[in-house]
């Protein structure tokens, strides 16, 4: 009998307004070990973290955002009505300081944002075990 296998995803809030800065982290996301989403709007975001057909979701979702600070608010309430029993994370890239500035959403720059997803996707969670 094979282990289940369960898996939280992030949401990456990255801002719109800065596409040069957005192709390279684009690209290292891309390029590095986790799983990347990319989605156009919050809606496609929760349809890709709730379809339970997938046998693995995206570590990272992306989602450009026209300002982190008010578009953070309306994805947490969106996700918390879609995933009222669990906590997923939102996370918003931010290069200049605290833009969004609240306790359920972790904000940094890239170099932070590589560091904690390095704490929440271990390396070695990332192969599915069969027993």
């Amino acid at each position: 009998m094979g282990r289940e296998y369960t898996h939280q995803s992030v949401i990456l809030l990255i801002n719109g307004n800065a596409a040069a800065d957005n192709r390279f982290v684009k690209q290292w996301l891309r390029n590095s070990r986790f799983l990347i989403g990319e989605a156009t709007d919050i809606f496609q975001a929760l349809e890709e973290l709730s379809d339970f057909t997938v046998c693995r979701r995206p570590d990272v979702i992306m989602l450009e955002v026209d300002s982190l600070a008010t578009d953070f608010l309306m994805v947490r309430e969106m996700v918390q009505n879609l995933f009222a029993h669990s906590c997923l994370p939102i996370f918003a890239l931010s290069e200049s300081g605290k833009i969004v500035n609240h306790k359920e959403c972790f904000e940094g720059n890239l170099t932070q944002l590589k560091t904690q997803l390095e704490k929440i996707f271990p390396k070695f969670t990332q192969t599915r075990i069969a027993a």
